[in-house]
């Protein structure tokens, strides 16, 4: 299994909230944060949280990821909704 950052969230809150959004369109995704195991959590303020995916299903997470920053928070969300 080769991973991939397919997205680098701002807090651990929006890592979180992508990895489940993924995780509900069938993209298995995972973590990654350099906070000193949580003991210091503000290296993710400065740093980032990373969103890993498998490479193999990194087409599919970028499809998800695009809804995303179009401002979609559910998938499959209408436009005009």
């Amino acid at each position: 299994m080769s991973l991939k950052v397919i997205y680098t969230a701002q807090t651990g809150t929006e890592a979180i909230f992508v990895r489940n959004m993924l995780k509900d369109a069938g993209v298995e995704a995972s973590l990654r944060t350099d906070d000193a195991n949580g003991n210091l959590p503000f290296l993710d303020a400065s740093e980032g949280v990373d969103v890993l995916v498998d490479e193999s299903v990194a087409e599919d997470a970028a499809t998800v990821m695009g809804e995303y920053e179009r401002g979609a928070t559910a998938i499959g969300e209408d436009e005009g909704e």
